[in-house]
């Protein structure tokens, strides 16, 4: 029997799905008064498919390797806090149960974003 192989997000919803999961994230985002104004005056077309590219590549298991920015230079400005930086993660969340994504998936994405965090959220 060979070993067991455990799906990617990206392997289990493909390009659509994750691109799903990504516009509905940003459409929460965007719709939380305590978030949106980190969005203001951004290109959200670009946001998303940079996001998507993101996810797909670099935290998903996607087919390609990561080239965009460095997160600590894209994120620089924004003096995201604590507190809000949770409640993205639950955003993230609520749009991997609307997609029926596994809770050991879930709990993978929440780990890796979790670990990304220091580069985010700069002191």
């Amino acid at each position: 029997m060979p070993p067991h192989h455990e799906l990617s997000l990206y392997e289990l919803l493909g390009d659509e799905g994750v691109s799903a999961v990504v516009n509905d994230f940003y459409d929460r985002v965007i719709q939380d008064p305590r978030l949106n104004h980190y969005f203001q005056g951004m290109d959200m077309n670009r946001l998303r498919q940079h996001q998507m590219h993101f996810l797909v590549t670099y935290a998903l298991g996607g087919p390609e390797i990561y080239k965009g920015p460095k997160l600590s230079l894209a994120h620089r400005n924004l003096h995201i806090t604590d507190s809000d930086y949770e409640q993205v993660i639950r955003h993230l969340n609520r749009s991997l149960i609307r997609f029926e994504v596994p809770l050991e998936i879930r709990i993978k994405i929440e780990a890796f974003i979790r670990g990304i965090k220091p580069h985010i959220i700069n002191k």
